[in-house]
């Protein structure tokens, strides 16, 4: 679903769920750590490289590679 709003508006989106208390998924981290990427938002992209390890995902093969790609296209 997130895939479908603007770069930004799947950031407020993801905001938005968070203050409610859904708790993101592996896709969920995979798109917005990929729109940050793209973004060029290196303090959104840590911050959120750091709430995927923190909720279980440091070792999922789908959000690891979204961050490499999120880090490679920021340097």
């Amino acid at each position: 679903m997130m895939r479908a709003y603007s770069p930004v508006e799947s950031l407020k989106l993801f905001e938005q769920f968070q203050k409610i208390g859904s708790k993101p998924d592996k896709f969920t981290f995979a798109v917005v750590l990929n729109v940050s990427g793209h973004c060029l938002m290196i303090g959104t992209g840590g911050s959120l490289h750091s709430m995927a390890v923190k909720s279980g995902f440091g070792s999922d093969l789908h959000v690891n590679n979204t961050i490499l790609r999120m880090y490679a296209g920021l340097v």
